[in-house]
């Protein structure tokens, strides 16, 4: 139990650091009010230029990779086979629950893209950055980043199942990508409208913006 609770503290707690709310804050303006109202790395990108952008998401993606790493050492190798997978995916699960739903901001925080690559990446490497590289593909091909993050998720999932991590480590798996769809579903009604905004529009604000 004592290792079910620390996982969960010390992943709500890195989750909760929100990188795009202090940004917004320096530029005065509420980052939940612009853009697309969403705390995350792409609608910082859309309202403040891709340099901030960058830095959210590189933050964002650290936070699971950092938090992972503290447990790591608090445990201090007592954690064995399917548990210790097991407590890793549910650190990163409250990692982007704390990401998703920050208590300093009333609950209302972003949607774990950069997070959930930042997990993949600390729970196996090479998966990861295949999982990244799909990401990228993904947004590139359809112009939408949500696009590249179902199809993230959906490697992570299938990557979860190859790797024989467990059935605990399944679960959290499909959890956070049925989080991931809930999150994004306001995503996919503005796509079927054809109200959302596309990557190109980032490119193009960001040119205006140095231009």
């Amino acid at each position: 139990m004592v290792y079910v609770l620390t996982s969960i503290l010390v992943g709500y707690v890195f989750g909760c650091i929100q990188p795009s709310y202090f940004i917004g804050k320096w530029k005065k303006k509420n980052i939940k009010d612009v853009g697309s109202k969403n705390a995350g790395a792409s609608n910082v990108t859309m309202t403040f230029g891709w340099k901030y952008g960058a830095m959210v998401a590189l933050i964002d993606i650290l936070k699971p990779v950092l938090s992972v790493m503290t447990i790591t050492f608090l445990f201090n190798g007592t954690l064995q086979g399917d548990f210790e997978h097991f407590i890793y995916y549910l650190n990163g699960v409250f990692v982007i629950l704390g990401h998703n739903f920050p208590f300093f901001m009333n609950f209302k925080g972003g949607k774990g893209t950069a997070s959930i690559i930042g997990l993949f990446l600390i729970l196996d490497w090479q998966f990861g950055l295949l999982g990244l590289f799909l990401f990228i593909v993904f947004t590139l091909f359809t112009s939408y980043i949500v696009m590249g993050a179902m199809a993230l998720y959906t490697f992570f999932i299938i990557s979860t199942y190859l790797l024989d991590f467990g059935a605990l480590a399944l679960l959290s798996a499909a959890f956070l990508t049925l989080l991931a769809v809930l999150m994004h579903r306001e995503n996919f009604s503005r796509i079927i409208n054809g109200e959302e905004k596309k990557l190109k529009d980032a490119f193009q604000k960001n040119r205006e913006m140095t231009g």
